[in-house]
């Protein structure tokens, strides 16, 4: 599913960095900008949230849940959700409005290491 994911985001344009370890997604946080995450609700939970935003508070999520039920709490603080079944064009549009939320709350300078990484 990553990997469907991650083409589709690149075909509308979007540069992807994909990982499945949290660990080098917080790493990754703190030498490049990320302005939005694509995840499901099990990889990136709310304390691991919070971790992310304070290195960078701006950042969007968009959460993929399984069902609708689950959708309290979503749509506030850049909190996004997709509820599946979803088509990888509703995605693209998840992630264009989280994009768009990102854009007018600013931002700052990157994170830089001097890794080449930054955009």
């Amino acid at each position: 599913m990553l990997e469907i994911v991650e083409q589709a985001l690149r075909d509308a344009g979007h540069r992807v960095l994909a990982t499945v370890d949290p660990s080098e997604l917080v790493a990754l946080a703190r030498h490049v900008w990320i302005d939005v995450i694509v995840s499901d609700a099990s990889f990136a939970g709310r304390a691991f949230v919070a971790t992310l935003r304070s290195i960078q508070p701006q950042l969007q999520i968009v959460y993929g849940i399984a069902a609708e039920e689950h959708v309290q709490g979503y749509g506030a603080d850049g909190v996004h959700a997709v509820v599946a079944p979803y088509t990888l064009a509703h995605l693209q549009k998840i992630v264009s409005d989280a994009l768009a939320s990102r854009r007018r709350s600013g931002r700052p300078p990157a994170p830089s290491h001097g890794d080449g990484l930054e955009p």
